[in-house]
């Protein structure tokens, strides 16, 4: 399914992307990775052209601020399957902005339980690479059943993350599970998510 994805994808490029000799279309050009930013700042996905998000993470700092920017436009989804792809996109990429969003986003309480639990793995996944989790493991049995997300596989650098961020993932954790003002539902998301920073 990805490498149709990633055909109709390269189909879409305009032919100063495609035609050239000596690049592959494949590789992230600046050409390319504009195109690619474009098509996520406009359209995005449609039937006939999935989502850009999957080439940005090989886009560098440019491609870390537009995928950081696609992780918060989510603060008000709560649907599984748009969650599932945002997600395999944006954990390709380990960018100190991509970070800082996933902060941010596991902080809004505006933002939807799913939304925030996304945010949640982001920062697992970045403490630990190794790790494969799901989102029903942060949350209430009965919320979100079956929405088993993979991550999206290896991890690009870009941004290098700032020292000391996992202290302050964790001490956001911490504030979050033992916010008595918190939903039930985040607190026992970011209590699960804490245990990985330990």
């Amino acid at each position: 399914m990805r490498a149709i994805t990633l055909l109709i994808f390269l189909v879409s490029m305009p032919p100063a992307a495609t035609a050239q000799e000596t690049t592959n279309p494949l590789e992230p050009t600046p050409e390319n990775c504009a195109f690619a930013a474009e098509l996520v700042r406009t359209d995005g996905a449609s039937p006939e052209r999935p989502h850009p998000r999957q080439f940005l993470s090989k886009c560098g700092a440019a491609g870390g601020q537009l995928l950081a920017e696609e992780l918060l436009a989510l603060r008000n989804v709560s649907d599984a399957e748009t969650l599932r792809a945002a997600f395999f996109d944006v954990s390709k990429i380990r960018d100190a902005q991509v970070l800082a969003a996933a902060l941010d986003l596991a902080a809004d309480r505006a933002a939807t339980i799913e939304a925030r639990v996304i945010a949640l793995r982001l920062l697992v996944e970045y403490e630990n690479p190794l790790v494969t989790t799901t989102s029903d493991y942060f949350l209430l049995p009965r919320r979100m059943t079956g929405t088993n997300f993979r991550s999206g596989g290896v991890q690009r650098w870009a941004t290098p993350l700032p020292e000391g961020w996992e202290a302050e993932a964790s001490a956001l954790l911490t504030a979050i599970a033992e916010d008595s003002t918190e939903s039930e539902a985040a607190r026992t998301a970011a209590r699960r998510a804490a245990r990985y920073f330990r």
